[in-house]
């Protein structure tokens, strides 16, 4: 299943990563209380800085909406 998950950080500073994969989303999830956050995407590590809080979304999100 692809999603779309929403990380967002202590400074409300969000990121998006959009057409990812369930196991993407869950390997982020249970490393969100360490300060440096990280996960394989597309075979490559991705490093993000802490976390406050990861959204999942089954769809893609709507940017024409006017976000």
């Amino acid at each position: 299943m692809k999603g779309t998950a929403l990380l967002i950080n202590d400074d409300q500073i969000v990121t998006v990563l959009e057409n990812i994969g369930h196991e993407v989303y869950e390997e982020i999830k249970h490393q969100k209380p360490k300060e440096h956050v990280h996960c394989e995407i597309n075979k490559k590590k991705v490093e993000f800085g802490p976390i406050t809080k990861i959204v999942w979304l089954e769809d893609n999100v709507d940017w024409q909406y006017g976000y």
